[in-house]
């Protein structure tokens, strides 16, 4: 089964706007109890001494998120936004030339 451990050192490191001081684990483990572990090995190897963590998040079942659902629907509300403003300056058009050449 796979996991993802979010691991995020003390302070801020070297830029809090881009959150160098965290980053994702992605491993495989036969179980919880396996995984942390797993997660206890990565953090001796990796974050000891300078690097020490200030907190870690041991998740598992990631939800699919759809992203071009998403996407597709911005360009659609986009799209609608367009063709509303489109219709109205087509009236106004009309309008105008209406006034303009009689009715």
């Amino acid at each position: 089964m796979k996991y993802y451990a979010y691991l995020r050192q003390q302070g801020e490191g070297c830029d809090y706007t881009i959150g160098c001081a965290q980053t994702l684990k992605i491993f495989d483990a036969d179980s919880d109890v396996d995984a942390q572990v797993k997660l206890s090995d990565i953090i001796k190897d990796e974050y000891t001494g300078e690097t020490k963590l200030e907190k870690v998040i041991l998740l598992t079942q990631p939800i699919e998120f759809d992203l071009k659902k998403v996407y597709d629907e911005l360009e659609n509300e986009k799209k609608l936004k367009k063709d509303k403003y489109q219709h109205i300056k087509d009236l106004e058009d009309f309008e105008r030339l209406r006034n303009k050449l009689g009715k």
